[in-house]
């Protein structure tokens, strides 16, 4: 298979992980019902919770954004899937570089 309007096969599979990645985020804060932060702070961490209620929640899913992770992430997936199946390893090697961290590359 190859790409779709000059978008490689990688990068196709680099946008829709990058959305899932995105996607599964937000869908925690949801199940949790929680935001969560943390921010570095004179030598140490500091951590901030905001609690969701349901209107939060309702907001959060109705919301443009969502929506649009959620398209993309559903219209991506069988493009996904069958370079998957047909580049393993172009898939894996795009999927360990999302996996990366800062300490990795400094």
């Amino acid at each position: 298979m190859s790409g779709f309007h000059n978008l490689s096969n990688g990068e196709i599979v680099f946008i829709y992980l990058s959305n899932l990645k995105t996607l599964k985020s937000v869908d925690g804060m949801i199940e949790k019902k929680e935001i969560e932060s943390s921010v570095p702070f004179l030598g140490t961490e500091i951590s901030f919770r905001l609690s969701l209620d349901e209107e939060h929640i309702d907001k959060i899913v109705t919301h443009g954004y969502y929506q649009n992770l959620l398209s993309v992430s559903k219209k991506l997936k069988p493009i996904v899937d069958l370079i998957k199946e047909t580049e393993p390893e172009l898939y894996y090697e795009i999927k360990d570089h999302l996996d990366i961290n800062i300490s990795d590359i400094i």
